[in-house]
């Protein structure tokens, strides 16, 4: 699956199925995603970091805060450690 932020593809969709184990979980997922990649910020750094590896680093780092304070906890819970 093409992640909408870490390498932008033209005309992208959200799919409306994540794998989930109902529909109301897939509607989660959607919801966050939905909320977080329209984040005003996101799309800013979007086109600021030029590579899928300094976005994908961007959106791993736990240290990293909107203007709004908040943080990839806010949309998609906790890890405890990054996907490599």
């Amino acid at each position: 699956m093409e992640v909408p932020f870490i390498k932008p593809a033209k005309a992208y969709k959200l799919p409306a199925q994540f794998g989930m184990f109902s529909d109301e979980g897939n509607g989660l997922v959607y919801s966050v995603l939905q909320k977080f990649l329209s984040h005003p910020q996101i799309a800013e750094a979007r086109k600021r970091l030029k590579s899928p590896e300094d976005r994908l680093h961007a959106f791993q780092d736990y240290e990293v805060k909107t203007s709004e304070d908040t943080d990839i906890f806010e949309y998609f819970g906790s890890r405890t450690k990054p996907v490599a």
